[in-house]
C-alpha cells in the first residue's frame, strides 16, 4: 500500500483526491451482483413447477377453445419470470463490469502514487520545479484511471436502468384470470372438452402424416414426461386452434434448419419463445422468423394446422407436429431426425422422428 502521506509532503494533494474518488470496494459491488444472481435463479423455480402442473393436468388432458385460452394465458408467467431472470442476469453483468473499472482505478493510481515515491527516492535533489511537475504528470496520469472508471460506472449505470425498465414481459402486464376466454361464464365450462387417450401403434416417416400407409392415424398426446414439451393444450381428434397466417419471405427450408441449429444446447423453458430458451413452438416460432419466415407465435396445435402440407420428399426445414391435436412440434432437418425441444429436463436438442404419435409434416417455404 502506497504511503499517501508521503505523497501528500510532496505537495500531491490533488493527487490524493482522485485516489479518494476511486476508493470505492469491488468485493462489495462483486457480492450484490452475486445476489442479484441468485435472485434471478430463484426467480425462475416457481415456473418450472407451473410447467410440470400444467403438464400434468392440461398438456393431454383437455383440448377445445377454453382450454387453448387457458394455455396461452398461462404462458404469460413463465414468460414474465424469465424475463425477470435475464433482466437479473444481465444487471448483474453490468456489476461486475463496474466492480471490475473500479478496481482497475485502484489499482492504477495506487501505482502511479508509487512511482512518483520511487522517482523522488532516486532524485533526492530535485528541485521544487522538477518535484510539482513529477506530480503534475502523475495527476493527468491518475485523472485518466478516474475518468475510464467513471465511464464504466456509467455506462454499468445505464444499462441497469435499461434492463429494468425494458422488460419485454413484466408480470403487472398480466390480466387478472377473472373474464378471460377460458374463465367459465354463466356456470357453463364450454370449451374444456377431455381428451381422447386411446393409444395408437407406432409411427414412423412412411407417409407424410406418420401414418404407416393403408392406415389411420389418431389422436394421443405426446408424453409429458418423455420427449413432449411446449406445445398446445391437449390430444384428441379434433383441431381446435386456427391457422395462422404467413409471410415465406425469401426464407428456404436450409435457412430454418440453419437457423434452428443455432440454439442447440439453449435450455427447454415452458412458454419460453427465444433467444435465450424455448419450448417446442417457440423454437419453431424463432427460427421460423430467424430464417425469414414471418409468423406469429403460437401452440404446436397451431402450427399443425398453418402453413401447407408438406409432400413427400420431405424437405428439411418442414415442421413437424405430434398428436392430433397437436402437443410437441419440431423441425425436420433429414434422415428421420428433428431438432427440437423436448422437455424441462434437457436442452434443444436434435432427436428421432419416430414416435408412438400421430405425426403430421407442414411447410413454410
Amino acid at each position: 500500500m502506497t504511503d499517501m502521506e508521503a505523497v501528500r509532503r510532496l505537495g500531491g494533494d490533488r493527487l490524493i483526491a482522485l485516489a479518494n474518488k476511486a476508493n470505492g470496494n469491488p468485493g462489495e459491488i462483486r457480492a450484490v451482483a452475486k445476489r442479484w444472481r441468485d435472485a434471478a435463479t430463484k426467480c425462475a423455480e416457481p415456473f418450472d413447477d407451473l410447467d410440470g402442473a400444467i403438464r400434468r393436468q392440461v398438456y393431454g388432458a383437455w383440448h377445445g377453445d377454453s382450454a387453448d385460452a387457458f394455455v396461452r394465458y398461462m404462458r404469460a408467467y413463465p414468460k414474465a419470470g424469465n424475463a425477470l431472470r435475464d433482466a437479473l442476469r444481465n444487471c448483474a453483468d453490468s456489476l461486475d463490469d463496474a466492480a471490475d473499472a473500479v478496481q482497475s482505478a485502484k489499482s492504477g493510481i495506487d501505482e502511479v502514487c508509487s512511482s512518483l515515491l520511487d522517482w523522488h527516492r532516486g532524485n533526492p535533489r530535485a528541485t521544487e520545479n522538477q518535484i510539482s511537475g513529477a506530480v503534475g504528470q502523475s495527476v493527468t496520469l491518475a485523472q485518466g484511471h478516474v475518468t475510464r472508471a467513471e465511464t464504466a460506472i456509467s455506462t454499468a449505470t445505464g444499462k441497469i436502468k435499461g434492463y429494468i425498465d425494458n422488460l419485454s414481459s413484466t408480470f403487472g402486464h398480466i390480466p387478472v384470470p377473472a373474464g378471460q376466454e377460458f374463465a367459465p361464464k354463466d356456470g357453463s365450462v364450454d370449451g374444456w372438452i377431455p381428451a381422447d387417450r386411446t393409444p395408437v401403434r407406432t409411427t414412423s416417416l412412411s407417409s407424410a402424416t406418420g401414418a404407416p400407409p393403408g392406415t389411420t392415424a389418431t389422436g394421443a398426446p405426446w408424453s409429458p414426461g418423455g420427449t413432449g414439451g411446449g406445445g398446445g393444450g391437449g390430444g384428441g381428434g379434433v383441431a381446435t386452434a386456427q391457422a395462422l397466417p404467413y409471410v415465406t419471405g425469401s426464407g428456404t427450408g436450409a435457412d430454418i434448419v440453419s437457423a434452428a441449429r443455432t440454439h442447440l444446447g439453449k435450455p427447454y423453458v415452458w412458454g419460453a419463445n427465444g433467444p435465450s430458451a424455448f419450448d417446442c413452438s417457440g423454437l419453431v416460432y424463432y427460427s421460423l422468423n430467424q430464417a425469414g419466415v414471418k409468423i406469429g407465435d403460437t401452440t404446436a396445435e397451431g402450427y399443425r394446422v398453418s402453413g401447407k402440407p408438406a409432400t413427400l420428399p420431405l424437405q428439411p426445414g418442414d415442421v413437424i407436429t405430434f398428436g392430433n391435436p397437436a402437443t410437441h412440434c419440431g423441425i425436420y432437418i433429414g434422415d428421420g431426425k428433428m431438432i427440437h425441444a423436448p422437455n424441462p429436463s434437457t436442452v434443444v436438442k436434435v432427436g428421432e422422428v419416430a414416435g408412438q404419435q400421430p405425426i403430421t409434416y407442414r411447410r413454410f417455404t
